[in-house]
């Protein structure tokens, strides 16, 4: 995922930069498409952004629950084996 997103923003730059420098507009128009590349560029990064932390937010939820079910888990192990050294004790 990481390499994706960091090869695509690089070649919305590179592509971006070649095009304004190959293109044979003024200054201003060109400063102004420049512009607007990078609030398209910041717009997609604040959305890569949230979709990263609606991620990380779904991968700590996931990661408490399955923590809390192990944790259930190894109670009601220690407490099976509780049982059973204490019965072993009573019937030797």
């Amino acid at each position: 995922m990481k390499n994706g997103l960091t090869s695509f923003l690089t070649g919305i730059i590179l592509g971006g930069a070649a095009a304004l420098l190959l293109a044979p507009e003024k200054g201003e128009d060109t400063r102004k498409k420049l512009k607007e590349q990078a609030q398209d560029l910041a717009t997609e990064l604040e959305k890569q952004a949230e979709i990263g932390k609606e991620k990380f937010a779904d991968m700590k939820e996931q990661s408490g629950q399955k923590i809390s079910d192990w944790k259930t888990s190894a109670q009601e192990m220690a407490e099976n084996a509780a049982k059973n050294v204490n019965n072993t004790v009573e019937n030797a």
